[in-house]
């Protein structure tokens, strides 16, 4: 078996090939990353909407997603940056 030397010409010239077991876990990387990404715009998607929701129309809110229920933040206080 031949070792490849990193600093050497021949990775970067591309003669270096990766086996049929590192593609393969490459592409199993490359799906997850895509599943993880998809759901953390999902859930970042509800938390937006539920924000929104909860400034414009407080009675709607139970109707959306209960994960994120911010309602109890709003009745807290608007806070500093809000001028309403």
């Amino acid at each position: 078996m031949k070792s490849v030397n990193i600093a050497s010409n021949e990775v970067s010239q591309g003669s270096w090939k990766p086996s049929t077991k590192t593609k393969i876990f490459l592409i199993l990387l490359y799906i997850a990353a895509w599943i993880i990404f998809v759901g953390l715009c999902i859930e970042a998607g509800g938390f937006i909407t539920n924000a929104v929701f909860v400034l414009a129309q407080p009675q709607a809110v139970p109707y959306l997603w209960q994960q994120v229920d911010l309602r109890d933040l709003l009745q807290y206080g608007h806070g500093f940056s809000l001028p309403w």
